[in-house]
């Protein structure tokens, strides 16, 4: 999850300087065509897995609260410390994306060399 999207922009910037060649409207006519495709695959795909040997009075004793839940039972260590781990994952991934052009600049790569492209 944290890094899908900056794994995406990454190659799909790749996709699109290799295909620009071809005219920036056939960047999205396939772009569509792959969306289309993808449609019947997330179709058949399930959002939880079906457990036949599971009780089904498993669901019975959890509390009401799922937030609370999280800090019963002596987990409220470990939910502090995963908190902090996907916050510091978090600000590690924005400083990233966001510092890395600034740093690349000021280290004197050349914008155009880097993007492939003499229009920019």
């Amino acid at each position: 999850m944290f890094i899908g999207y900056p794994l995406g922009a990454v190659v799909g910037g790749a996709i699109t300087a290799a295909l620009i060649g071809y005219g920036w409207r056939n960047l999205f006519l396939g772009a569509g065509a792959v969306t289309l495709l993808l449609v019947p695959i997330a179709y058949f795909l399930r959002e939880t897995l079906y457990m036949p040997d599971a009780p089904i009075d498993s669901q019975a004793n959890l509390p009401r609260s799922s937030l609370m839940a999280l800090f019963t039972e002596g987990r409220s260590w470990i939910t502090i410390a995963a908190s902090l781990a996907i916050f510091c994952l978090l600000l590690v991934t924005y400083l990233l994306n966001s510092w890395t052009p600034v740093i690349a600049a000021k280290s004197g790569f050349n914008r155009r060399r880097l993007l492939g492209a003499e229009c920019c």
